[in-house]
């Protein structure tokens, strides 16, 4: 699996979003809900982001910086899964089975994921239409005075939209290149002007935390990610858990009884009917109907934190840590440069026999000129532009092919390996040896 990039990128996502899972109990305690938001936003990132192709950039970087770690690298090689192989001569590739394998899995994930993010863009799409059509807009000025109001003191200089709609029952943002916020008519609804004016604050808390653009990459996530469930937990946890910011912006500075108070508004406005269909991609004071949801957001409204500003750095730094490793694990397949004229062998026969290790030490493998014999399984080879390559350690490889007739071929090549990626790079060839019978 750690052949398969996409298959590590979910590992990465779903390993920083179980640490969060298993800290929540001392985050709920000790943390800030901005610190939740920004670790679930960080499994998005690992969830979305190929950061294990930048494995051997980043050891570049570090061996510039530190060069004795350059000797360690060379003394202690990765081992590599050979069955996961391809061999680059003249022009053309050959690729093992298991190669072909890793390509048609990618290819079938392709094209579900296509399928996915085309059926959610046509219920976006559908979900704009139905707001056109039923939109009929009002001259409420005192809202949009209101509106007007809020987006100043909250620095916003991003053109947003406001409709005060006779067809919306509940307060909703959708869009976020051209947000528009669409509110019922004040004479309408059974909100107050207290309630109607903490209503636009919060719609535009959404705006102002970037919380629909966080929602379509979540969307995102499941969509390329299908077949990982957690996924969708993600997703509902990252919905969840900026409706609980965004209350806790508006609710600063206010005491309990106007906490209380707020808490029995979005019980009021969860009542409304808007677009479930589209729930997804709208963001809202009542846009999820999940009770869960509502029960944790109003226990986290009246819930007195003690915040240990270092701790949650601490763990903040472990989460990234954790999921950078997690992005190392990321093996690419093995990659053979070969110049030589010979091929190396057709049916990577090389890779599964054994032979004894009193004529041949392995079937394939590399020797420096200080003598150091390192079978090809122990070797970790690279050959993407991403990887600097250092041809620096000099060499020769050395094959051992059966001819299917009881004899066999030893071959002996020029070659150089990477000190970093340790791509082998086979040059022209020394000797070749052919043996009737196969002593080895």
């Amino acid at each position: 699996m750690l052949q398969n990039l996409l298959f590590t990128m979910s590992l990465a996502g779903t390993v920083v979003f179980l640490l969060y899972i298993l800290l929540y109990p001392l985050a709920k305690r000790y943390f800030s809900l901005r610190w939740r938001y920004g670790v679930l936003k960080l499994a998005v990132v690992f969830y979305l982001v190929p950061f294990p192709l930048g494995k051997y950039w980043i050891m570049n970087i570090l061996y510039s910086v530190f060069p004795e770690l350059r000797e360690k690298a060379y003394r202690v090689s990765e081992i590599a899964d050979m069955e996961y192989i391809s061999v680059t001569t003249n022009g053309w590739v050959q690729f093992s089975p298991k190669i072909k394998i890793v390509f048609l899995t990618l290819l079938f994930l392709g094209i579900v994921s296509f399928g996915i993010v085309g059926r959610h863009l046509f219920l976006y799409q559908k979900l704009k239409k139905m707001h056109f059509f039923h939109h009929k807009e009002s001259d409420d000025q005192e809202a949009k005075n209101l509106f007007l109001e809020w987006k100043r003191a909250l620095n916003i200089r991003k053109n947003v939209e406001f409709i005060s709609s006779k067809s919306c029952n509940s307060p909703v943002t959708c869009g976020y290149w051209s947000p528009v916020i669409l509110f019922p008519l004040q004479e309408e609804t059974n909100l107050d002007k207290t309630d109607y004016n903490i209503m636009i604050k919060h719609e535009l808390v959404h705006i102002k935390h970037r919380d629909l653009l966080i929602k379509y990459l979540g969307i995102l996530t499941i969509s390329v990610h299908w077949f990982n469930p957690f996924s969708y937990f993600l997703f509902h946890e990252l919905t969840c858990i900026g409706e609980m910011y965004c209350d806790e912006e508006v609710l600063k500075g206010k005491g309990n009884e106007e906490r209380r108070k707020y808490g029995e508004l979005l019980l009021m406005l969860a009542t409304e009917e808007i677009f479930p269909k589209g729930e997804r991609f709208l963001a809202g004071a009542a846009s999820s109907r999940n009770k869960k949801v509502y029960r944790r957001r109003v226990l986290e409204m009246m819930l007195n934190k003690k915040r240990k500003i270092v701790l949650s750095m601490a763990t903040m730094a472990l989460v990234c840590m954790t999921g950078g490793i997690t992005c190392f694990a990321y093996n690419p397949p093995t990659t053979i440069l070969n110049d030589s004229e010979y091929e190396i062998n057709e049916e990577f026969s090389f890779m599964t026999e054994e032979m004894e290790a009193e004529v041949l030490p392995y079937d394939f493998f590399f020797e420096d000129e200080e003598g150091n014999v390192y079978d090809a399984n122990d070797v970790q080879e690279d050959s993407r532009a991403l990887c600097s390559h250092d041809f620096c350690v000099q060499g020769t490889s050395t094959t051992h092919n059966k001819d299917g007739n009881g004899g066999c071929v030893v071959r002996k090549f020029e070659s150089v390996k990477c000190i970093y990626c340790n791509t082998i790079k086979v040059g022209n060839l020394i000797s070749s040896t052919t043996y009737t019978t196969c002593p080895h």
